[in-house]
């Protein structure tokens, strides 16, 4: 059985590190002082401009004659103003398996400092005409553009009109390589559907895909810059939301691009994070009423960082913002560490006992077993996904271009089928009469164990969230029926920060039913990472492996007494 004691000195750590993460924490910086100007968004000539591009290109999918259209249209709108300078990007992408030609168009606005400020909308749609979402951005985009122009400007401002939105942001990545390597990009808004007619958060957009964040003073400015110019709050997720986001790296929207180019930015949104579905987004009309509201409060913030000195340069790429705190990414990780070292010392000890009569290495074969069936499901995820059977999207993409048919559910159901096969083939529908129960769970445990700490090099957010699946093994401190009555119900409570992490992200995104489906193509895209992926997964498997161990038959029940002969017989 497992020492206690040594599972109660394992606290130690975390107890110091929590005295750390306390002296961490670090204030949140004031918002940006707003722009003194007398510039007011004229939201009338937006719409106008909305619904000009909406009835000359109804139907701007990507690659489209429409789409082409709609960027003439656009190109014309910018060359009207005087002061700036147009270019074109063309470039061909693959959007839904199909290879497009593509087209941006940017406007540059010289400054007279340095630095430049990066305003984005996204002009394609996936179908219909977008007038609440890519049409109404794109007409926001221009009458900004227009309005601005005709403004002084300490920083360059770039205006683009983006395409590609139906793929996976390949329009803001060409966008930013194609950027003179001279040109140091500041901060970047993205404008996104701000002409919904039912205005729903977040409507401050700071999802990455990865593990970086745009800085706090843009973060603060965009919110303050919300509730005077839009009445509307940002709709932020709280610390544990922000570890969900963190550890489960999926996201929608160009500003997650952007941030993965090193580029500091947010998206200020009508109606969230994720596109509206072509039924809403195809509205006849944009509203007034949004388009006035959201596209102040992107003229606010522009102006407002026109302005603002130099971005500083201690803070931290990635962190967790706690009320009017933040916690960086370092102390997270050392906290996440700091909760593997109870079980890790037990387990060790135990296992070292065990080295002097040879079964630990029984133990630990029968649980490297065990991550033969995790990782068995995972090799044909991604074989299936190099063969093209399996949608690979790299993050950001739109989730409602991945549903759940028969199809996909057939393809999960395969992987499901390969991780029992390699579960029947390899014995461990029963556990082995030797070594004893307790080792066995011991040696699952080491597994789990490993396999956290390489979640945690890969993703510290996302090992938190595992960190109470490797305390499982201490059920095998004690024996018999308590054991294995405790077994189960432990590795369910253990695994509910997973599961939470899972139900955010997929509320956030709006799954829903297509959740499995949409994980799957977020591991064969590389969204979550190869290591990060097989290290869940492995201890997702160890955990199982644990409770197996402890409900082996009561003849061999933990810590039980052998049988012996009674007295007299052989």
């Amino acid at each position: 059985m497992l020492d206690l004691n040594a599972y109660r000195l394992g606290f130690a750590p975390l107890l110091a590190a929590l005295v750390i993460v306390a002296f961490s924490l670090q204030g949140v910086p004031e918002p940006l002082e707003p722009a003194v100007g007398t510039i007011e968004f004229n939201a009338e000539a937006a719409a106008d401009s909305a619904r000009d591009l909406a009835r000359v290109a109804p139907d701007r999918h990507a690659g489209s004659d429409d789409a082409a259209a709609g960027a003439d249209f656009v190109r014309k709108s910018f060359e009207e103003i005087a002061t700036g300078s147009v270019a074109e990007q063309t470039f061909d992408a693959s959007v839904n398996g199909e290879d497009v030609e593509l087209r941006n168009v940017l406007l540059t606005l010289p400054g007279t400092g340095d630095g430049a400020i990066l305003v984005a909308a996204e002009r394609d749609t996936r179908s219909g005409s977008g007038a609440a979402s890519s049409a109404a951005a794109t007409g926001v985009l221009v009458e900004l553009a227009a309005e601005l122009g005709v403004a002084g400007r300490e920083r360059t401002l770039i205006f683009g009109s983006i395409d590609g939105a139906g793929g996976e942001a390949d329009g803001i990545r060409e966008m930013i390589d194609a950027l003179p390597e001279r040109t140091v990009v500041d901060a970047a808004v993205v404008i996104s559907q701000p002409g919904a007619a039912e205005p729903a958060e977040p409507h401050l957009v700071t999802s990455s895909g990865g593990q970086v964040r745009p800085s706090q003073s843009l973060i603060r400015t965009a919110e303050e810059t919300l509730v005077s110019r839009a009445q509307a709050g940002s709709g932020l997720d709280g610390g544990l939301g922000q570890i969900a986001r963190l550890a489960l790296p999926a996201a929608a929207g160009a500003q997650a691009a952007l941030l993965a180019e090193g580029v500091d930015a947010v998206a200020i949104s009508g109606a969230g994070e994720v596109p509206l579905p072509p039924e809403s987004a195809g509205d006849e009309q944009p509203s007034p009423d949004s388009v006035e509201r959201f596209g102040a409060t992107v003229l606010a913030l522009v102006g407002a960082l026109d302005t603002a000195p130099a971005p500083a340069v201690d803070d931290p790429e990635s962190y967790v913002r706690l009320g009017d705190n933040t916690i960086p990414s370092w102390a997270v990780s050392l906290l996440a560490l700091a909760l593997l070292v109870p079980p890790a010392l037990p387990v060790a000890l135990a296992l070292a006992r065990a080295r002097r009569d040879g079964s630990s290495r029984l133990a630990l074969g029968w649980a490297a077993e065990w991550a033969i069936v995790a990782l068995t499901p995972l090799i044909a995820l991604y074989l299936l996904a190099f063969a093209g059977l399996i949608p690979r999207p790299e993050v950001p993409s739109d989730p409602g271009r991945f549903a759940a048919g028969p199809v996909e559910v057939i393809a999960m159901v395969f992987l499901a089928l390969l991780a029992l096969g390699a579960w029947w083939i390899l014995g461990l529908r029963r556990a082995p009469a030797r070594p004893d129960a307790a080792l066995l769970g011991t040696a699952a445990g080491a597994l789990c164990l490993a396999a956290c700490l390489v979640a945690w090099v890969a993703n510290p957010f996302l090992a938190l969230a595992m960190a109470p699946l490797a305390h499982v093994v201490m059920i095998h401190r004690t024996s018999g029926r308590l054991a294995a009555g405790a077994a189960v119900g432990l590795a369910l409570v253990a695994a509910i920060p997973v599961t939470a992490v899972v139900l955010h992200v997929a509320g956030a995104l709006d799954w829903g039913a297509s959740t499995p489906w949409q994980l799957v193509v977020l591991v064969a895209g590389g969204g979550l990472g190869l290591f990060a992926t097989a290290s869940l997964a492995v201890a997702l498997a160890a955990v199982v492996a644990v409770v197996r161990a402890a409900l082996r038959s009561p003849s061999s029940a933990l810590g039980a007494a052998p049988q012996t002969a009674p007295r007299g017989r052989p």
